[in-house]
């Protein structure tokens, strides 16, 4: 049962893909961006994304939380539609900002960029590997659907530039190859970990993987914040804020620090933020 769920699943998003593909970017991202608004808000995940919103902004109305969800949605809807479209949009509709900051760094050299999902986060690699060039390693999660990881990989990586590493043992080993070699890494720092340290976050201790500032550390290469805005439908800019070392920090310190760039990055635009992540722990929200 399980396996014709998963490509019945697959199946849809497959022909989804091809739809999407057939658009000019442009209104493939509209189109997305309608159907997130007209399904989005009606599925129960929405309540939770309202009320992660409430207790991240104390005193924000439930009508401006309803409309950030509604604007969430949006976002993701056109994330969707923009897959097939990946590489177009980051050659032909993207500004970039601060990419001295990466420069000087220097191509040979090893970094742990950072990022959340924001905007649309799949930019991230692909402005390493088609814009610019210098082939970056991501870290993912990869979907409980092997068909579906299957379609995204397709669109992820079209001509094999870079590398994805799925969170895994196998990945952790990848991981360390990639700066042991003098490579970059890329990473998205907002999702909820058990088994790390709670962090503040809105105000809020969150459980947040301590892994990027670790391996800054161990392998003495900066961290390199990359901030991604939607400007106006598949238009963005893609900031490159500059680096900062874990020197003198304690890894708790270098996580707190890096989560405090995102609260003002997601504070400015918080309908570009993925809202439905569990990242707080309930009882931290009483």
């Amino acid at each position: 049962m399980k396996t014709a769920r998963y490509l019945i699943e697959a199946a849809i998003l497959g022909i989804a893909f091809l739809v999407f593909r057939i658009m000019p970017p442009e209104k493939a991202s509209a189109c997305g961006g309608w159907i997130g608004r007209i399904v989005g808000p009606r599925l129960a995940a929405s309540r939770k994304a309202i009320t992660n919103l409430q207790n991240a902004f104390a005193d924000m109305p439930a009508e401006d939380a309803r409309k950030i969800v509604l604007d969430m949605w949006d976002n993701l809807g056109r994330v969707v539609a923009e897959y097939p479209h990946l590489k177009n949009i980051i050659l032909n509709h993207v500004t970039i900002v601060g990419e001295d900051n990466l420069l000087a760094i220097g191509k040979d050299n090893p970094c742990v960029i950072i990022g959340g999902h924001l905007a649309n986060w799949e930019l991230l690699p692909f402005y390493f590997n088609y814009k610019i060039d210098w082939p970056v390693s991501g870290i993912y999660r990869a979907p409980n659907n092997p068909f579906t990881e299957k379609l995204l990989d397709a669109c992820r990586n079209p001509e094999k530039r870079g590398t994805y590493i799925a969170k895994s043992q196998q990945g952790a080993r990848e991981i360390v190859k990639t700066l042991r070699k003098g490579e970059r890494l890329a990473v998205l720092i907002d999702q909820k970990y058990n088994q790390g340290i709670p962090v503040e976050f809105f105000g809020r201790p969150a459980m947040t993987s301590p892994s990027f500032a670790q391996l800054a550390e161990k392998y003495d290469c900066p961290i390199l914040p990359f901030q991604i805005e939607r400007l106006s439908g598949c238009n963005f800019r893609l900031t490159i804020h500059p680096s900062f070392r874990t020197e003198g920090r304690s890894e708790e310190a270098v996580v707190l620090h890096a989560h405090g760039l995102l609260e003002d990055w997601i504070a400015k635009k918080p309908g570009q933020w993925l809202w439905l992540h569990r990242r707080w722990d309930s009882k931290a929200l009483r």
